[in-house]
């Protein structure tokens, strides 16, 4: 169960995401979590040295998929991760997957400025 955020980022009292919305939520949770990582620890999270000096869309995107794969009720991921153009180190991706729910649509904003 994940609490459900109103369009200002304010949890809406009361209120949580339930079966399918708690998916989409929890996988946007562990991808924002791994984009937050230490950058001065490489053995943890996103390989900011590497990630920022020597962008690589397949590299980032087959860690997104392990990422979205080990939520619970994520039975597949799909092989197509799309990314909008990093620019300013803001970037939006977005992906589908198959949960115990159904075919689902998730897509993650990253912007690494605000941390």
């Amino acid at each position: 169960m994940f609490r459900e955020y109103d369009e200002e980022g304010d949890i809406k009292a009361g209120t949580f995401w339930r079966e399918r919305d708690s998916v989409g939520a929890n996988i946007s949770t562990q991808i924002q979590q791994w984009v937050r990582e230490n950058p001065f620890d490489l053995s943890q999270g996103i390989d900011w040295q590497t990630e920022f000096n020597y962008y690589n869309e397949g590299r980032l995107s087959g860690q997104i998929r392990d990422i979205a794969f080990k939520c619970a009720n994520v039975t597949a991921v799909s092989q197509a991760v799309t990314f909008s153009p990093i620019e300013d180190r803001k970037v939006n991706v977005s992906f589908s997957v198959r949960t115990i729910y159904g075919d689902q649509k998730v897509g993650v904003s990253v912007n690494a400025n605000s941390y």
